[in-house]
């Protein structure tokens, strides 16, 4: 069975590199710089591998590969999860 982009992601972010980085102050100021509005709908488009479309919470923010990523907690079950934003 091939391995998805998701699966991926999820590998790269939580398990490779640790469960957490320190905050990045360019991933940060990017993320502030995008309007509360659009902030907001990608905060509740996240996919969770239990509860598939879930909010994330509890996050913090980091740049991988150039892009923003947001690693925090499913609201619905607690699990891991990620949104990466390009």
């Amino acid at each position: 069975m091939p391995v998805t982009a998701r699966e991926i992601l999820f590998h790269k972010t939580f398990h490779e590199w640790g469960e957490r980085m320190p905050i990045d102050e360019i991933a940060r100021k990017k993320w502030l710089a995008i309007p509360e509005s659009e902030r907001k709908t990608l905060e509740e488009s996240v996919f969770c591998s239990e509860c598939y479309v879930t909010t994330i919470v509890d996050y913090h923010v980091e740049s991988i590969d150039f892009n923003i990523v947001l690693k925090g907690k499913c609201k619905k079950c607690g699990k891991d999860v990620a949104r990466m934003i390009d």
